[in-house]
């Protein structure tokens, strides 16, 4: 027999290490996007907390009719909850009312139509910068 059929064939320590460092190496480079994608995740979830008290707020207007809505600013910039162990004391709000006429444009007298303008704030976990959303509705007086 020659003595290449003699040597068993199978894989060396130092390939084994080469293997599992390549291994290793990519696992961390995945690993390094987890914590990106959970701060990503949680501001869409801070929009949607957002989204949600912006519109809790329109519709507690809505409830209250066109003729108890005055013009102006209806609440400033303040935290929705005074309770600071609440997932809600993160978040700011702010309520304008405004007089419109039949363009959207700003009126002076009341024509029949309001533009309700809310803003929620919250501190975003990615670049730690203030972010916000803002709705608006039009309410009329018929």
């Amino acid at each position: 027999m020659s003595k290449s059929m003699n040597k068993k064939r199978g894989v060396t320590i130092i390939e084994a290490a080469i293997a599992i460092s390549i291994l290793l190496v990519g696992l961390l480079a995945v690993s390094e996007f987890f914590p990106l994608g959970l701060r990503i995740i949680s501001d869409a979830q801070s929009l949607t907390v957002a989204t949600n008290i912006a519109l809790s707020k329109m519709e507690e207007l809505r409830l209250l009719g066109y003729g108890e809505i005055s013009a102006g600013l209806i609440e400033a910039k303040q935290n929705v909850s005074d309770n600071p162990a609440s997932y809600l004391y993160r978040y700011q709000r702010q309520t304008a009312v405004s007089l419109v006429d039949s363009d959207l444009a700003p009126a002076d007298s009341d024509v029949g139509l309001k533009k309700i303008t809310i803003n929620v704030y919250w501190h975003s976990l990615i670049g730690s910068k203030e972010k916000s959303i803002e709705i608006y509705s039009l309410f009329s007086e018929y």
